[in-house]
Parts: structure tokens; C-alpha cells; sequence
């Protein structure tokens, strides 16, 4: 039985794509005093009490980004509502990283549709959408990358494109 010092929390990234779905956004980290400021990363951040998934996504883009989320991409429509009223969906992240700091962060990292123009905000700056080749080649291929993406970040997104869980949601 966990005790309550080990109580996980969840945060959520989001890969943005722009409704012609050929690229993807990132973005400089811009909180001052984080150890990652400074380093490219996708939109995303920890889920509040009371938020479901796409509402912290939702959140979390807008904030960092000035986008808005039209659409979390390749979830199911399926929704239960079981006998005391309560009702569940199934949620489909294309990858979950689990932090292992002083207790167990899961990240959920979703595909998001979105429309508007990116802009500076406190938290993300000097956003960039990359195509997947270019991307590919600046963060995954080059043995000592000239900028760094964030590493939980690098990680779930080593996954995704090594067993090519993007593709079936690009055009």
C-alpha cells in the first residue's frame, strides 16, 4: 500500500498540428528560475484538480501558446455510464513517460488540432513548427544538437517517432 508522501501526479503534452497537419509546433521554455528555461519543449503542464484531460490540454496550449485546441486527435468516441450514474471514457494518449523524481510523475502525450497563430507568452516563446523530416534531423539524428529539447520530451518523442505513432494523423 503506497503511503501518501507517494501520491503520483499527472501533467500533459501536447503535439500541436495546424489544420493543414503537415507540421508540428515546439517552443522555448520561458519560465524564469525553471531548470528548463531556455529549452525547446511541446506545450503542456500539470493537470489541475477538477480538469479532465482535454480541458488541461485545452488550458495548458492557450496559456503557453495562444492556440486553441479544436480537437484532441485519436480518441475514442466511447463513453460507459455504469449503474450508479458515474460515466467513463477511454483515453487514448500515443505515449505516457513516467518521471521518477521524489514520486512518480506520468506524463500523457496527446495530438492536438489547432487554430490561430502562436504567440510569446510567460511560459513558451520563440515557437517553431517543424515537419517531421527537419525535426527528425535537428533533435533526433544530430549526435550533439546546437539546442536542446527538453528530456522527458526527447523521450516520448524518440517513441512516437520511432515506431511512427504520428503518422496515421498527418497528412
Amino acid at each position: 500500500m503506497a503511503n501518501e508522501s507517494t501520491v503520483s501526479t499527472a501533467f500533459v503534452k501536447a503535439i500541436l498540428l495546424p489544420p493543414s497537419r503537415d507540421r508540428f509546433l515546439v517552443q522555448r521554455r520561458n519560465k524564469r528560475g525553471d531548470r528548463y528555461h531556455g529549452f525547446w519543449e511541446l506545450p503542456g503542464g500539470r493537470i489541475q484538480p477538477g480538469e479532465s484531460v482535454h480541458q488541461s490540454l485545452s488550458r495548458e496550449v492557450e496559456e503557453e501558446t495562444g492556440l486553441q485546441v479544436q480537437e484532441v486527435l485519436g480518441q475514442s468516441p466511447d463513453r460507459i455510464e455504469d449503474r450508479f450514474g458515474g460515466q467513463a471514457r477511454v483515453l487514448l494518449p500515443l505515449v505516457v513517460v513516467e518521471v521518477m523524481a521524489s514520486g512518480p510523475i506520468f506524463g500523457q502525450y496527446y495530438v492536438c488540432l489547432v487554430r490561430g497563430e502562436a504567440r510569446d507568452t510567460e511560459e513558451g516563446s520563440s515557437h517553431r513548427w517543424f515537419l517531421v523530416p527537419e525535426f527528425r534531423q535537428t533533435f533526433l539524428e544530430s549526435p550533439s544538437p546546437a539546442d536542446e529539447l527538453s528530456t522527458v520530451d526527447l523521450l516520448a518523442l524518440r517513441v512516437v517517432f520511432r515506431d511512427r505513432l504520428l503518422d496515421p494523423l498527418l497528412r
